[in-house]
């Protein structure tokens, strides 16, 4: 028995030893990962732009050469437009192309035309057509970019001004850069005072 004890002493000691040595792991903190903004996918000219937080993406979709805003109804969104403008004036000039043949316009309110030098008059028939378009589109409050530095020297570049009852506004663009609503008004600007093709 005495020869036992001090293996068992031993034993125990070992134990208590090793006990100790082992100890329990200091817990650490385990940092959170970042909440991040809500993100959305813009899809923009057929590319998808990396994910961007909640409205930079949609600042970049108006900022987007091309695009008309309005800038009344951007800040205001369900904004009625203003009542129908009443045309006092709607001077076009387009310059460029392979030509390079510049091309000037001006419509006054009362039906008088100015076509590059040459002074006629049409009707309400066809001043309607055009403050309709410039109401529709809301005109004085279009914002945008239109126009490039790096342009090349045969696309049309174009200036519109137009007055109305509310004010004025001038908007310069070129070929691949100008809205379809901006298009169909120079379209429309284009057909006036035109010689009748012979038959």
């Amino acid at each position: 028995m005495r020869r036992l004890l001090p293996g068992l002493v031993s034993l125990i000691s070992l134990v208590l030893l090793l006990a100790a040595c082992a100890g329990e792991p200091t817990p650490t903190a385990t940092p959170e990962p970042p909440t991040a903004e809500p993100t959305q996918q813009t899809v923009i000219q057929g590319q998808a732009t990396p994910l961007l937080p909640t409205g930079i993406a949609e600042t970049l979709v108006q900022a987007l050469p091309g695009t008309l805003v309005n800038a009344s109804t951007a800040a205001t969104p369900g904004a009625t437009p203003r009542a129908a403008y009443t045309l006092r004036l709607v001077s076009y000039y387009q310059q460029g192309g392979i030509t390079g043949t510049p091309l000037s316009i001006v419509l006054y309110g009362d039906g008088r035309l100015i076509r590059d030098g040459v002074e006629s008059r049409v009707g309400a028939e066809a001043i309607e057509p055009i403050a309709a378009m410039l109401t529709a589109m809301d005109f004085l409050t279009i914002e945008g970019i239109f126009t490039s530095a790096g342009r090349a020297a045969d696309l049309f570049q174009y200036t519109v001004t137009v007055e109305t009852q509310y004010g004025s506004k001038t908007l310069s663009t070129q070929d691949g850069l100008t809205p379809d609503p901006l298009l169909e008004l120079y379209t429309a600007l284009r057909a006036l005072g035109q010689e009748p093709a012979a038959s």
